[in-house]
């Protein structure tokens, strides 16, 4: 998990030291049992991860989001 979270960082930190887009991917592992299976999962969808690493990609989801909220606003 460490290497997911703080790879992700050190990756967010260089995109925006120079500028660069960053496309990071999720997995089905961030959602759960829960999470609709049939059909194309709907953007906005309850995440609850069984694994470690379900829960390190959700944080990559949100602190991605966060990062492009921050800075559109700086």
């Amino acid at each position: 998990m460490r290497v997911n979270i703080d790879g992700l960082h050190n990756v967010l930190e260089l995109s925006r030291q120079y500028k660069l887009r960053l496309f990071v991917p999720s997995t089905i592992g961030a959602f759960g049992p829960q999470s609709p299976r049939n059909i194309p999962t709907p953007d906005f969808c309850v995440q609850r991860p069984q694994t470690i690493y379900g829960v390190s990609k959700v944080h990559a989801e949100l602190i991605g989001e966060t990062s492009v909220a921050c800075d559109s606003l700086a």
